[in-house]
């Protein structure tokens, strides 16, 4: 399982650009990173041999809180302030160096937004959402706009700008506020078609 029991829930998942998977643990509130490499993932207890799942009919399981599957990389629980977890997208930022960073954003239904390091599993934000996080998408100006179940609107943070627990304690710009929306680190942005709540986001090629 992804999770420390088979009662996880794994309910949302995102594929960074390395193939690696994140699953978001809806009932522990947590995420899980399991590498793409098979066979040569880490062998952590050093017996030559990398353990991991050969398929469904094949599931490790876990000694305590460490996962016996090698491909498992990392296991990070949420506060319990994040309620379920119901939004993931993994974003890779190439720095002025050229080198690669790699997070994980997940969101808490209980409206948070959380950063967590890609590689180390390391929560490096905490910061409450424009709305109740359900699904989240991320565009290539690192905008990460967020679904919400709750009612008919978007969130979007801009994470070029919400880059600490800092940055992003900002006021929320919405309609009512006449605020330029480009120039928000964090908004709501209203349905106008007169349809209802968004079940879930995506982004296109564009």
């Amino acid at each position: 399982p992804v999770g420390l029991s088979s009662a996880g829930d794994p309910s949302r998942t995102s594929v960074n650009l390395f193939s690696d998977v994140y699953a978001g643990n809806r009932a522990h509130g947590s995420v899980t990173k399991i590498s793409v490499l098979g066979d040569a993932c880490p062998d952590r207890n050093g017996d030559g041999v990398v353990t991991t799942s050969t398929g469904w009919t094949d599931i490790k399981g876990w000694t305590g809180d460490v996962p016996d599957d090698e491909c498992i990389l990392w296991y990070t629980k949420l506060p319990p302030q994040a309620g379920l977890v119901r939004a993931m997208a993994a974003q890779e930022v190439t720095g002025l160096d050229g080198a690669v960073s790699s997070y994980i954003w997940v969101g808490g239904w209980n409206g948070w937004v959380y950063k967590l390091d890609g590689n180390t599993g390391e929560i490096l934000l905490a910061t409450a959402s424009p709305v109740a996080p359900y699904g989240f998408a991320l565009d290539k100006s690192g905008n990460l706009w967020i679904a919400t179940v709750a009612e008919a609107v978007l969130g979007r943070v801009d994470t070029t700008r919400c880059v600490d627990e800092a940055s992003c304690d900002v006021e929320i710009c919405n309609e009512s506020m006449k605020a330029d929306g480009d120039a928000c680190v964090k908004q709501r942005v209203d349905r106008t078609d007169g349809g209802g709540a968004f079940y879930g986001i995506t982004v296109d090629y564009k």
